[in-house]
């Protein structure tokens, strides 16, 4: 499904069972009929770790424009 919105794409996955959240960001957008291959911004947020959901955090804050 698309939001019809061709860059600054964001793909969230959230494992509960292992208390994880995994962030992708494609600036350039993600799309599978394009010939560019953009390469994701990743993290990988451990929700029973505080730095790690501060780092989430930031790299959510910095990329919203």
């Amino acid at each position: 499904m698309s939001n019809g919105t061709t860059y600054n794409q964001w793909f969230i996955e959230f494992s509960g069972h292992v208390n994880r959240i995994d962030l992708r960001y494609f600036q350039g957008g993600w799309d599978l009929s394009s010939k560019q291959n953009y390469e994701p911004k990743r993290c990988a947020i451990r929700l029973n770790d505080e730095d790690s959901i501060q780092e989430g955090y930031w790299f959510i804050t910095n990329r919203l424009k």
